[in-house]
Parts: structure tokens; sequence; C-alpha cells
């Protein structure tokens, strides 16, 4: 039993040593290295990245799945005394880091594999709105005084506005998009592997200090 959980936390943890160093090499060293050989973004860049991108996700999910999964059945099946806590800190780093790379850089991601974006154009158009107009007042013969005829509808009026409307569509992905969106890629990239390997570290002292092994 006791080897069988050393495996398993072994793998677990090595996981999320993998799935770190994967993120860390792609944001530090692949991607701007291929963004200098190019020189710009050309189609061959795009072709490269997006695999690179699939690349990542691939393992990123499958990587960080199984070390969330294994690190956490290797607390459930512990005995009481080897149930320590850095194994569920280490297994939740991988959710962590799977929020913060969704809401910081999924959606630039799929602009890139779609190879499109959104385009919103503004059209002039005539339209036809109502306007309602007060009563005039009118001025009493004895005072002089101002005043309203009661019971009397206000005086409805139609007149034509000038109004913008929006439209959007998609197209090409442009040069100057993927420059805009490519750092902050790099940047989530550079800090999802950060995420994870702070779980592979805290994992790896945990378990070396692990009196179950």
């Amino acid at each position: 039993m006791g080897k069988c959980l050393t495996i398993v936390k072994l793998v677990g943890i090595g996981s999320l040593g993998l799935s770190s160093s994967l993120f860390l090499y792609s944001s530090q060293i692949q991607v701007p290295e291929l963004l200098k050989s190019s020189g710009s973004p050309t189609a061959e860049f795009k072709n490269k990245l997006t695999s690179i991108i699939t690349i990542i996700r691939g393992q990123f999910w499958s990587l960080g799945s199984l070390a969330s999964y294994l690190l956490y059945q290797a607390y459930t099946n512990s005995p009481s005394y080897g149930k320590h806590p850095y194994l569920i800190y280490a297994a939740l780093s991988f959710p962590i880091a799977l929020a913060y790379n969704y809401y910081s850089t999924f959606s630039n991601e799929q602009k890139i594999l779609n190879n499109t974006e959104e385009e919103t154009t503004y059209t002039t158009e005539t339209r036809v709105v109502k306007e309602t107009v007060p009563q005039p007042e009118e001025t009493s013969n004895l005072d002089n005084s101002n005043y309203n005829i009661l019971g009397e509808s206000p005086k409805v009026v139609e007149k034509e506005v000038q109004v913008e409307v929006p439209t959007v569509k998609k197209i090409a992905l442009t040069e100057a998009t993927l420059n805009s969106i490519l750092p902050s890629i790099l940047e989530s990239y550079y800090n999802s592997g950060a995420i994870l390997g702070a779980g592979f570290l805290l994992g790896l002292i945990g378990y070396i200090g692990d009196n179950l092994k």
C-alpha cells in the first residue's frame, strides 16, 4: 500500500512539474524564438503558433487533471497519519491555474486558433421618432397670467433623427491584433507556469518530509 501511494504521489507531483515546464518554456523560449526567427507574424508563424497553443492546451489539461486526481487519491487513500495537507494544496494548483488561464487568455487563444476577430462598423440610418410637445400656455384676460387648459392632451409630433447602428462581423485576424494579444498570452502562460510550479515545489518539499513512503 505504501509503495503504491508513493508511486501515485511521485507521478502526480511530476505531472505538475511537466505542465509547469511546458508553460514556462513556451512563454520564455519557444514563442519568442519563433517570433524572432520569423521577423513578423507571417502565415507560417500563425500556423506554428496555432500548433503550440493546441499542444499546450492538450498537455496542460491532461497532465493537470492527472496530477490533481492522483494527489487527491493519495490523500484520501492514506491512513490518518499520512493525510498531509501538502497533497491537497498541490492538487489545487491545477484548477487555480486553469481558472486563471481561462479568464486571462482563452478568448485571445481562440482568435489565433480560428484566425478570426470581430470588427464593429457603424452605419448611419434615419429613423422617425415621436416627441411630445407641451401645449402653449394661454394668457388670462383678467390679470395677464399664464395658464394651461386642463384636460387638453399634449401634442405628439414625429421627427427624423440620425442614428448610428453598429454591425459586428468576423474578419481574418490582422497582424495588428496578433501583435497586441501575443504579449498577453505569453504573460498568461508564464503566470500559469508559475502557479503550477508553486504547486510542484510545494508537493516536492512535502514529499521529502512525508513519513509515508
